[in-house]
């Protein structure tokens, strides 16, 4: 996603600039704050979109054959396991 290397970037450049002796300025939290809540949006969009993916192989029309192909079945325990 453009907006999690986007942030990714950010967050390098912005770690590059800061030393450990003096606390951050109010701009460069500010910044820091953004990218964060980029950086948490991106990985929910991926998380919910991993989600939909799992629930629409669980939830597919068996094959003509009347069987569901094994593909499936690594999917729904991904999802599983996520949970």
């Amino acid at each position: 996603m453009a907006i999690h290397g986007m942030a990714l970037l950010g967050k390098e450049r912005l770690g590059k600039g800061a030393t450990h002796e003096r606390p951050p300025r109010p701009v460069d939290l500010a910044w820091a704050l953004t990218l964060d809540s980029l950086l948490f949006q991106a990985e929910a969009e991926v998380r919910w979109l991993d989600h939909v993916e799992a629930s629409l192989a669980r939830h597919a029309p068996p094959p003509a054959g009347g069987r569901h192909t094994a593909a499936a079945a690594p999917e729904a325990a991904t999802e599983a396991s996520r949970s």
